[in-house]
């Protein structure tokens, strides 16, 4: 379960539904990401929320809501948005096409607005993975290529991704980088062509929140690496801060059609992505064992997990 109080969501969830204009300050509290008292704001404003008066906006009205107000107002009001299906929903919550088309438009843009709001991680993405010469490594959803300048010359990495357009600019960053050791492919990361215990490291960054069936995926890619090879994954996850998971869950609906909507000054509908990716309880079902979490700001809806593939 996402949630073991669902009386308590369902509340919040009606509330929103009567008062459309909260979804005004829950966008605000979501850009406290950045904040180092993000997650003690956050937990205050919901301490405080009077889920049995009209709600009035705490924040001035954020520049996102009032750009697709009508549009969020019909979002939250669909009946299956919230239901159960989806409070559980680890599989199939993106629309796959929206995704591959949100990528393909937002790919010239990608790295710019990559290294503006998400920064961090890349280097401890790799060092965590503690590539020995010779190794083969794979990385899940490699887009643009932003982690190749990263990779030891003495690895050797195949990187796959469904969109054409990404994949293009990662070639070229690969000529570049005069970084021989590393190819990329399109591939289904679903249903992938390489043989059983192929790679010894796999990596994603950004790549598994966006899948259709995250579990299948990963199953793949325990498949294709070696029994007790490493794992890790820097992801957008289900926070284990209660109310930071409650302020996710509520603006998921409307991420899914609007993606970074909490970012002002983003540019909708480029970079798809599940709001509330419940990453742990994904890899409960597949092979791979947590060994160490780490997040990276301070309402811990970034995080990166280190796996051993226990096939």
């Amino acid at each position: 379960m996402i949630f073991e109080e669902k009386e308590k969501l369902n509340r919040h969830i009606e509330y929103l539904r009567n008062n459309p204009v909260f979804a005004s300050d829950l966008l605000h509290l979501l850009s406290l990401d950045s904040s180092s008292e993000g997650a003690e704001k956050i937990k205050e404003f919901f301490q405080e929320l009077d889920l049995a008066t009209p709600h009035a906006p705490k924040f001035p009205l954020h520049k996102g809501y009032q750009r697709y107000e009508e549009r969020i107002k019909k979002i939250i009001q669909k009946p299956e948005v919230y239901s159960l299906d989806n409070l559980m929903r680890k599989r199939n919550y993106l629309s796959q096409p929206s995704v591959r088309e949100g990528y393909e438009k937002g790919a010239e843009k990608y790295d710019q607005t990559c290294n503006k709001y998400w920064p961090f991680g890349r280097e401890e993405l790799i060092a965590a993975l503690d590539i020995q010469p010779g190794e083969r490594v794979l990385e899940i959803g490699v887009g643009t290529g932003l982690n190749f300048e990263h990779y030891p010359e003495t690895s050797k990495v195949t990187g796959i991704d469904i969109t054409e357009s990404m994949l293009d600019i990662g070639k070229k960053r690969i000529e570049e980088l005069g970084k021989d050791n590393i190819r990329v492919k399109k591939m289904d990361a679903h249903e992938m062509s390489f043989s059983d215990n192929y790679f010894d490291k796999v990596v994603s960054m950004y790549g598994i929140c966006v899948l259709k069936d995250s579990v299948k995926a990963l199953q793949e890619a325990s498949r294709v690496s070696k029994k007790g090879g490493i794992m890790v994954i820097i992801d957008v996850v289900k926070s284990p801060i209660k109310e930071v998971a409650l302020l996710q869950y509520l603006l998921r609906p409307i991420q899914r059609e609007l993606d970074h909507i909490y970012l002002e000054d983003f540019p909708v509908g480029t970079i798809p992505y599940d709001g509330c990716f419940d990453l742990l309880s994904v890899l409960e079902e597949t092979n791979f064992n947590v060994e160490k979490k780490v997040y990276f700001t301070s309402i811990n809806w970034v995080a990166m997990f280190l796996s051993i593939n226990s096939k």
